[in-house]
């Protein structure tokens, strides 16, 4: 089992995003089509598996007026493959929440400024329970490219750690 000693060896911080606070019009049943037609113009790819129906709840409701520290965090080897649970670990030790797809829209959002300044995908994490599971049992977590503007899905045990990053919400 990793401890915290072995998790700082595993992971930095990439980005501080500073704070987020969603918005008031925020709704927590349509986030997901809410976002695509407020940006459909602005985005250049949108997996059609990313809808509210697939994506339909997280562990952390994103509430209106709720503030978060926002930290984008790496992996510090290319060569360290970290799993799931190690991202998870990571984030319990900074107390975080697990927000997934509404937060990774509203840090888009809010902080597309501070993305797109790198080549990196960013990933919001969330319990397994609360990923879209498809056919074949793969749960996914949605996957955002800023620079390239485009929204997917990716596998929720598999991250490239060199050019990934996940993002952290901290309760303000």
């Amino acid at each position: 089992m990793n401890t915290s000693a072995n998790l700082s060896r595993m992971f930095d911080l990439h980005l501080n995003l500073g704070l987020v606070v969603v918005p008031d019009d925020h709704d927590p049943v349509r986030y997901l089509g809410d976002f695509l037609k407020r940006n459909d113009k602005s985005m250049n790819v949108i997996d059609s598996r990313m809808t509210d129906e697939n994506f339909p709840r997280s562990s952390h409701v994103l509430r209106p007026g709720a503030r978060f520290r926002v930290l984008a965090v790496k992996g510090l080897d290319p060569l360290l493959k970290t799993s799931s649970e190690d991202r998870h670990m990571w984030m319990d030790a900074q107390k975080a929440v697990r927000v997934g797809t509404p937060g990774l829209l509203l840090v888009w959002e809010q902080k597309k400024d501070l993305l797109v300044q790198d080549d990196f995908w960013y990933i919001s994490l969330d319990v397994s329970e609360n990923l879209w599971r498809d056919m074949d049992g793969v749960h996914w977590v949605p996957h955002l490219h800023p620079r390239a503007r485009s929204l997917y899905r990716w596998p929720f045990e598999y991250m490239h750690d060199h050019d990934s990053a996940f993002l952290c919400y901290i309760p303000e």
